[in-house]
């Protein structure tokens, strides 16, 4: 008799393994063995991927901010994912999302600005050049303190890099 077992992997979700001891026939043992949890539904970090998709697309299941926007769905998405920060630049997921901002990226527009920055000046996060200038909104000086706004602790660094 051949037993045939079903379980799930990161690479490739279900896969069959046939252990062999003979000549099939139609008394061979056909079993299903899940390994965790792979129901089409659950979403164990919150972040509004199921765990299936996460895992077909080599994301981490179990990790909020490690997932593509583009297969995110917003109905699944829990008030614990909304309420952290993935990019960490001091805006929560939620209201990024509710902005039309990408929860994984602290300066969403490239300018040199960090969305939370922009949003508390009135810029707008998604156009790097607000006030349609022709100069990058990082290089402006929107707080009039006379050094471009990306530099705005005044230490010749990006402040993109440095902790909010």
């Amino acid at each position: 008799m051949k037993k045939f077992v079903m379980y799930s992997s990161a690479i490739t979700l279900l896969a069959l393994t046939a252990i062999t001891t003979g000549a099939c026939s139609s008394d061979d043992d056909i079993s299903a063995t899940p390994v965790g949890d792979i129901s089409p539904t659950l979403d164990s970090d919150g972040d509004g991927v199921v765990n299936i998709t996460e895992i077909s697309i080599g994301t981490n299941p179990y990790n909020g901010c490690d997932f593509t926007t583009q297969d995110q769905d917003r109905e699944l998405i829990d008030d614990d994912w909304k309420s952290g920060d993935c990019d960490n630049d001091g805006l929560e997921n939620g209201i990024e999302l509710d902005l039309d901002i990408d929860p994984l990226d602290r300066d969403s527009d490239d300018d040199g600005i960090d969305d939370k920055k922009e949003i508390d000046w009135e810029l707008d996060p998604n156009d790097d050049d607000s006030d349609d200038d022709g100069i990058l909104d990082g290089d402006d000086d929107f707080d009039n303190d006379g050094t471009p706004d990306r530099d705005d602790d005044h230490d010749d660094r990006d402040d993109r890099g440095e902790k909010l």
